[in-house]
């Protein structure tokens, strides 16, 4: 019996492309780079944090303004009567129900 190389070597594993892309997938998932504390906080290359970045600094900027603290606290206080002032109307409508119906029921 002769010996042939490769007669012990095993047939090399072809692989469809998915499965390549797959592999490459976990190998850069696998084992992250350590980050530090503030790595990754800042990334003005996603528009989702540039969008959340604007939206911060223009809220930040309403909040600090005393004119608009004044406006909102307005706004609130006028919210706020109107909604006192509909639910004493109704308390006003359900007393006029009531001595209807007290009316209505000694006539009987």
């Amino acid at each position: 019996m002769s010996f042939t190389p490769h007669h012990h070597m095993p047939a090399p594993q072809v692989y469809p492309p998915q499965y390549q892309q797959y592999q490459q997938y976990q190998d850069q998932t696998a084992s992250p780079a350590p980050l530090g504390y503030f790595d990754g906080w800042i990334n003005f290359g996603e528009a989702r944090y540039v969008k959340g970045f604007v939206i911060g600094a223009l809220l930040g900027f309403l909040v600090a303004n005393p004119t608009v603290q004044r406006a909102v606290v307005r706004g609130a206080a006028s919210l706020w009567y109107s909604i006192m002032g509909g639910v004493e109307e109704l308390k006003e409508q359900a007393r006029d129900v009531r001595a209807e119906m007290q009316a209505a029921a000694e006539e009987t």
